[in-house]
Formats: structure tokens, C-alpha cells, sequence
């Protein structure tokens, strides 16, 4: 099974756990874009269905949209907190603090 299926599927079987609190370390990691988009838009249905997701992700760009909070963490902690709406902010300034964007 390619590693893109495999990691489909590790997702799937997550998320019929129902759990209300569910943690996905770099869940975009490896997908192909049209996958990007489908975990974007599980995360938020979930969210909507009133679960709470900690998404840690590399690249702030595949977080636009679907976070109600976001954490910058840089130089072992915290660098920012935001709001959804202060995305802009927050790619500005993790861009001139040093943390690379991918």
C-alpha cells in the first residue's frame, strides 16, 4: 500500500474512534493536495460537530481556515497565540521571528 493510502486510512481509523479530543501531529505530512483538502475539510466537520482537534502542523499555509486558535512554537515554546481571524498576523510574524514557513 503507497504511503499516501496508508496514511488515508491511519486517519480514518482515527477518526471513527469518536473521540472528543483528538490530536494529529503533522496529519498533512506526505498527502497529495486533492488529500490535503479532504483533511482539511474532516477537521473541520469534526470541529463542527463539536470536537476539539490539537493540530500540529509545519507549514501555517494548510492551517488558514480551519483553526479557531493558533500557536506559533519556536526555540522551544510558545512564540504566539491568535485568533482565526489574525492569520495574516501570525504568518507575518513567525516569518520575522526566524521560523520558517514551508
Amino acid at each position: 500500500m503507497p504511503p499516501n493510502e496508508r496514511k488515508r486510512l491511519a486517519l480514518i481509523l482515527l477518526l471513527m474512534q469518536r473521540k472528543r479530543v483528538l490530536l494529529l501531529d503533522e496529519p498533512f505530512c506526505g498527502l497529495d493536495a486533492e488529500s490535503v483538502f479532504v483533511v482539511q475539510q474532516l477537521i473541520l466537520q469534526l470541529g463542527c460537530e463539536g470536537r476539539t482537534l490539537l493540530v500540529a502542523a509545519d507549514s501555517l499555509a494548510l492551517l488558514d481556515g480551519i483553526c479557531d486558535d493558533l500557536y506559533v512554537l519556536g526555540g522551544g515554546g510558545v512564540r504566539g497565540r491568535y485568533e482565526h481571524y489574525e492569520f495574516a498576523r501570525a504568518v507575518r510574524e513567525a516569518a520575522a521571528s526566524g521560523i520558517a514557513e514551508k
